[in-house]
Parts: C-alpha cells; structure tokens; sequence
C-alpha cells in the first residue's frame, strides 16, 4: 500500500496505473527547447534589469546588458539545430547530452552574475 491507500503501482492521486514504458515518448526535445527558451528569457530580463543601473553607474551596467542579449541571441540562433539533433536522436534512440552548451552556458551566466555583483557591490556612484 502506499502513502495514498492505493496498492500496487498507480500515479499519484489520480488511480491510474502506470505506464511500463517512456510516459511521453518523444516529447523530450520539445521540453528540452523550452528549457533553453526559459533561460533565454531569464537572460534578456536580467540584462533589462541591469538597464536601471546605468543612471547610477553609467556605462559598464549597459555592456552587461549587451553581453546578454548577445548570449540569448546564441541561444536563439542554435535552438532548431538542437530540436533537430534531439528529434533524429529519440529517432534513432541515440540521444546525448549537450555537455558543451550547457557548460558555456554555466560560464556565460556565472560572468555575467560576477560583473553584475560588481556593478552593484564596487563601482562607484555618479
């Protein structure tokens, strides 16, 4: 029995039973593309939030916020050819991992977080 009162394996809640196989066979690359559109967003919205420094700090705010829009627009310009390599991946059912994006990724958001702590933390008001 488990913490619901139902016996045997069943979804949550719902008193279905549960798939033996994939739930949602191919529907990876599609959540994969709106993982990267989610940090895509995130990106572009940092970089129009770190606009409201510029007043105070002048121009280094305004080159953080280029850098991420020009780190979404990588984004942008790479997502069909990863939905591409994903689908023929679950296709063939030889699908890897995008280790190198995801790490430039990582450093991409890790310089801009670092240079946005310095607008905010060292650089002097005007």
């Amino acid at each position: 029995m488990n913490a619901h009162g139902a016996s045997g394996d069943r979804e949550a809640g719902s008193g279905l039973p549960l798939p033996n196989g994939p739930v949602d066979p191919g529907l990876q690359p599609e959540r994969t593309s709106l993982a990267w559109n989610r940090t895509l967003l995130a990106l572009i919205l940092a970089g129009v939030l770190l606009l409201r420094w510029v007043p105070l700090h002048g121009w280094f705010p305004l080159v953080i916020s280029g850098l991420t829009v020009c780190i979404a627009l990588g984004i942008a310009t790479g997502q069909g050819r990863r939905y591409r390599r994903d689908v023929r991946g679950m296709r063939s059912g030889r699908i890897g991992a995008y280790v190198v994006g995801v790490a430039w990724m990582a450093a991409a958001v890790a310089l801009v977080s670092v240079l946005a702590l310095v607008v905010v933390v060292a650089l002097p008001l005007h």
